[in-house]
């Protein structure tokens, strides 16, 4: 699967729109990745808008079932959590 991170032109690519893109590529709809993983279409909706974060186990199946890179997604939650310590310390 080509990485959305390399081809993405958002440059606030986050964990969300990462995941979206990666489920876009896979020409799924949230309800049918909602159903094989066993969760809500509004949760997975809710985590490619970034209103929440995966739980740890949510975030392990989206990996496996994406077939997506884990660097790939511990490189955007570190630079997701490097820019929100910029906002707290500028």
């Amino acid at each position: 699967m080509k990485s959305p991170l390399k081809k993405s032109k958002n440059k606030s690519l986050n964990l969300g729109s990462y995941l979206k893109e990666s489920r876009v590529q896979l020409n799924l709809t949230q309800n049918q990745v909602a159903e094989r993983l066993n969760l809500t279409p509004q949760f997975i909706s809710s985590i490619e808008l970034a209103k929440c974060s995966p739980p740890k186990n949510i975030l392990k199946k989206m990996i496996i079932f994406y077939k997506i890179d884990p660097q790939v997604i511990i490189t955007l939650i570190l630079k997701e959590e490097i820019q929100r310590l910029e906002e707290l310390l500028l």
